[in-house]
């Protein structure tokens, strides 16, 4: 198609909620990623998400400092007690460390695990409202206007994210929230052994 038959087309008036090219096809476009991670839902989700986070956290770092602490008393009793006990107290710090990292993988598992159902479960509502008003505008196509190319001409009237943004604030209030507790994980394997200089202050992070 010659360049100005193409700029004609691109310019011609635009169909309600929808581009109709000459082709008949009617084409809107959206930001999928603003309108799913702006919603109320998406925002409320994450900010539960952040202090199951912080919780997590905080109880890693008491963890942290409860070894460092049963380290040091035993490097200070090292020279009174006996190389067996001191050898088993040390094989048991050793282990303890080893499951504190375990601890820290599994729960990243499963909040990773949290994460994509909630993205899963907003991506589905914000298509299915996608799908509405398709069918009430007649609209034949939606595109991605983060990308798909000559967006740049069609968005200032063919932009539907703000419509699509109000009706999944206004019909899903909530992402039922998954307890991370309740994600099963396979035991993480340690093929070596953690040694006890492992900066523990590492393993929240």
């Amino acid at each position: 198609m010659p360049i100005i038959a193409l700029l004609l087309v691109l310019l011609a008036p635009p169909a309600v909620w929808g581009y109709e090219t000459a082709g008949q096809t009617k084409i809107a476009v959206v930001n999928w990623d603003l309108v799913e991670k702006q919603s109320d839902a998406w925002q409320s989700f994450i900010k539960k998400l952040n202090e199951e986070v912080v919780a997590f956290q905080a109880g890693i770092r008491q963890s942290e400092a409860d070894i460092r602490a049963r380290e040091e008393e035993l490097l200070k009793q090292k020279n009174s007690i006996k190389k067996e006990d001191y050898q088993r107290i040390q094989s048991q710090i050793q282990k303890d460390t080893i499951n504190l990292g375990k601890q820290v993988e599994s729960k990243k598992r499963q909040l990773d695990e949290v994460y994509r159902i909630a993205l899963q479960y907003i991506q589905e509502n914000t298509q299915n409202i996608a799908r509405e008003l398709a069918q009430k505008y007649k609209i034949d196509l939606i595109l991605n206007s983060q990308t798909s190319r000559q967006v740049m001409v069609l968005r200032e009237k063919l932009e539907i994210t703000g419509e699509i943004l109000n009706l999944l604030n206004y019909k899903i209030k909530e992402i039922p929230w998954v307890d991370p507790n309740s994600i099963k994980i396979k035991d993480i394997e340690i093929k070596s052994a953690v040694p006890l200089t492992i900066p523990l202050n590492k393993i929240g992070q």
